[in-house]
């Protein structure tokens, strides 16, 4: 395995997906998750560059992603299936 792919694509990716759920969540639905004023901003950021870290881990480690549009298609799957398991788990 490649550390300075993954270290990069990692972090890169942590920080996007911290930009776009604040954009998501923060700014076009905000009544998805209303804020009560504790969250904490350093846990969220570091959840997102966990969350990142793991992904990296996956496509740099688990598959044979060489290029963007392979990367883009593996993606694709992992995404779904995220979006499906955060689909079926109850909202309160």
């Amino acid at each position: 395995m490649n550390v300075k792919k993954f270290l990069v694509s990692g972090i890169a990716g942590g920080i996007i997906n911290f930009l776009l759920g604040w954009i998501h969540y923060g700014i076009l639905f905000k009544n998805t998750f209303p804020s009560n004023g504790n969250e904490n901003i350093s846990f969220i950021f570091l959840g997102c560059l966990t969350f990142g870290l793991f992904t990296a881990y996956i496509f740099t480690k688990w598959t044979g992603i060489s290029n963007w549009i392979t990367g883009f298609g593996a993606g694709t799957i992992i995404g779904l299936f995220i979006a499906l398991y955060m689909f079926f788990l109850p909202m309160q």
